[in-house]
């Protein structure tokens, strides 16, 4: 789907039909209304303003669905706006329709192939909480992944030093399965938000940064690359292994950061951010997990972490 803005005509096409001429009002400097009634009566008024989405310009309707400049990534200044909106028409690409019904793991390049989490043999009652949780979000059965954790109890690291071997264990399935994308919890993992909340925003950072090569779901520290406005962010730092996707082409360099932090002995959650630049990291903002309230065997004692 694609509109037209050339000063108050607003055109709508879908491909392959004819141009709609819709019906439009100023409501203020920002924000202007839609009447979609001739292309949809289901539609009713959409409201838009002027959005920018993970540097991505474009505006966003009736607080939900973004719609972006064609070839638009690096933000324009008011000025240039309002100069290039009164000189030519400026089509817009709607990029998220509702994806209120559409499964979390649907297939589409880039998406989730497979959920692993990690889980000491041991912490049953955490095993029942996120199968939970994951049920919630609807991941098939065949699509979820137990990862036996290292336990410190019957090794010679320590409890830090084995959770990144549970980490790295993962990675190591991943590769070895040639998964596109996996999605690696811990067990402690919580939604934030609603079943049907969580998978609407992924699908519009999917929509919006199909180039991620690493996104985190849950994040303490966290430092934007550069200035950055609301919404989901490129990453500079951030601390936490608790929920994140992972594709591909970065498993190998986390991995080997993970390793790294072994063999300095430092916390491997807070040195993975080094490989910034190396890999496409993203964080989303505001948070899409949690650590869930409850015993940490890293620690010894009942713990929440607030992220």
């Amino acid at each position: 789907m694609q509109i037209s803005i050339a000063g108050s005509t607003i055109t709508f096409q879908r491909k392959q039909q004819r141009p709609v001429r819709l019906t439009s009002r100023c409501i203020d400097a920002v924000t202007f209304a839609v009447d979609w009634f001739p292309v949809n009566v289901r539609w009713g008024v959409g409201i838009f303003r002027r959005h920018e989405e993970n540097r991505v310009i474009g505006l966003l309707e009736n607080e939900k669905h973004f719609w972006r400049y064609e070839n638009a990534v690096v933000p324009e200044s008011d000025e240039q706006h309002e100069a290039r909106r009164s000189r030519s028409p400026r089509s817009l690409v709607r990029v998220r329709s509702d994806h209120t019904d559409m499964p979390l793991l649907h297939a589409r390049c880039g998406n989730i192939a497979k959920v692993m989490y990690i889980n000491l043999a041991r912490r049953t009652d955490r095993r029942v909480l996120i199968l939970n949780e994951l049920e919630t979000l609807g991941i098939p059965w065949e699509r979820i992944a137990r990862i036996e954790a290292i336990d410190a109890e019957h090794e010679k690291e320590s409890p830090l030093e084995c959770c990144a071997r549970s980490h790295i264990a993962a990675l190591d399935q991943a590769l070895s399965e040639d998964l596109e994308a996996v999605l690696i919890l811990e067990d402690d993992f919580q939604l934030i938000h609603s079943e049907r909340e969580t998978r609407q925003r992924w699908w519009r950072f999917l929509d919006t940064v199909p180039h991620f090569e690493i996104v985190s779901w849950a994040h303490n520290c966290l430092h934007p690359w550069g200035n950055s406005g609301s919404g989901d962010v490129r990453v500079w730092y951030l601390q936490t292994t608790s929920a994140y996707v992972v594709r591909r082409s970065a498993m190998n360099r986390l991995r080997d950061i993970y390793l790294q932090a072994l063999t300095e002995r430092r916390p491997f959650d807070k040195v993975m951010t080094r490989i910034r630049e190396d890999v496409q990291w993203y964080a989303m903002k505001p948070a899409l997990s949690r650590q869930r309230q409850c015993f940490s065997d890293i620690l010894g004692k009942r713990v929440d972490y607030g992220c």
